[in-house]
């Protein structure tokens, strides 16, 4: 996604993003592709495998896993993906599928996690069952794109991570009531700011986000990832003589490669245009 050059108006809370970059595959499992809880093999997961599992030992209908004498360093799971075993969800391909979420804190005995975008939050009853995956990056996610071609019926049971290349989304010229710079934001740890994301930054030194200025105040030095909107270059916007911009990605250290140009603005099909024939209803 590049999002760029919007005016948002009205009334927004302070923290407002223009975007929020979700993945409910971390609450829900979708048909076909399961759910991202570090164990789907469909995603990229820690090598390292299952980290914990047991039983859930307090009451029933809790929004929090306790697991009685467990012993854990305080916070030593945050941001592990977190999969309720014995709960399971109903889906269209009849696979045994389970709700998942991601840890924001734990104690020795107590771990806390996220409620849900999606669907109802995962809750455990006395007894259920739960493992702990570590989520590298999930199949699909914001800033993810072209990856190995997947042909099997069952991708869950058949297929491995694609090596979905990163594409990620860029954001610049965006603003909330045109004083603020409105940035694009994700409340999931697995979404990362300089790696799936990027802002604009002012001042821009090429190491993050994205800049914005003539071709000549670009930084000669760049790490990759970050992008840079050249003003005064790409001639695209019909309703102005001049260079509209285009934008610049850095495609290895210190590797500037032209990235994007907006395609012709208005589009060649809006105005006038050749009369249109109709037979039997529909335009030719």
């Amino acid at each position: 996604m590049l999002e760029f050059n919007n005016l948002f108006t009205g009334k927004i809370k302070p923290d407002s993003k223009s975007t929020h970059l979700t993945c409910f595959r971390q609450f829900r499992p979708f048909p076909f592709w399961g759910g991202a809880n570090g164990s789907n093999r469909l995603d990229l997961n820690d090598p390292h495998g299952l980290y914990a599992s047991g039983k859930h030992t307090d009451g029933n209908g809790s929004a929090t896993l306790v697991v009685a004498n467990a012993g854990w360093k305080v916070n030593q799971w945050v941001g592990f993906s977190i999969t309720n075993t014995t709960q399971k969800l109903n889906t269209r391909t009849g696979a045994a599928f389970h709700p998942s979420s991601w840890i924001t804190r734990n104690t020795s005995d107590t771990i806390t996690f996220r409620g849900s975008d999606m669907g109802s939050p995962m809750k455990f009853n006395n007894g259920d069952g739960y493992e702990i995956y570590k989520l590298l990056a999930a199949l699909d996610q914001p800033g993810r794109g072209k990856g190995d071609l997947l042909t099997d019926k069952d991708p869950v049971a058949t297929s491995s991570w694609p090596h979905q290349a990163l594409e990620p989304v860029y954001a610049w010229g965006n603003t909330y009531n045109k004083s603020r710079q409105l940035d694009v934001g994700s409340g999931y740890p697995k979404i990362q700011e300089n790696r799936d994301y990027y802002n604009q930054k002012n001042p821009f030194d090429g190491t993050a986000g994205v800049g914005v200025g003539p071709l000549a105040s670009r930084p000669k030095t760049c790490s990759a990832g970050v992008a840079y909107w050249a003003t005064d270059q790409g001639e695209w916007d019909s309703t102005h003589e001049g260079p509209d911009g285009q934008l610049y990605g850095c495609t290895a250290p210190n590797t500037w490669s032209f990235y994007y140009k907006p395609y012709t603005y208005p589009h060649p099909l809006v105005g006038d245009h050749p009369r249109m024939s109709k037979v039997d209803g529909e335009a030719n």
